[in-house]
């Protein structure tokens, strides 16, 4: 369950589209950014029964993959590690998400 995450980064997640949706879309769809020390996700897709994103994933080790990560999974660690998950309302898009983690946007995602 995502107790560390607040009602309003629960209810934006519902708001992705789900997981399967946006594959081949290019360009800038909407997306969530949360960021735990060193390591970011940007999910552009989002299944609330299983809890489960995909979106760039970035454990903050310099080899950023395109994946799904189950959020459960990260809150857990979250507290196992003692660091605080963030959730970006104000990053809008995945491009900006990018941005936010450091990261350049790959040019098959643009073009």
């Amino acid at each position: 369950m995502l107790t560390m995450l607040t009602m309003p980064a629960i209810v934006r997640l519902s708001q992705l589209p789900p997981l399967g949706k946006t594959d081949g879309v290019k360009g800038d769809l909407d997306a969530l950014t949360f960021t735990m020390g060193d390591a970011g996700w940007v999910l552009w897709e989002w299944d609330s029964e299983t809890k489960v994103g995909f979106g760039l994933c970035d454990l903050g080790l310099g080899f950023p993959e395109i994946g799904y990560v189950n959020l459960d999974e990260v809150v857990e660690a979250s507290r196992n590690l003692g660091l605080e998950l963030w959730c970006h309302f104000d990053i809008n898009g995945r491009f900006a998400g990018y941005e936010i983690l450091s990261l350049e946007v790959p040019v098959w995602l643009v073009t």
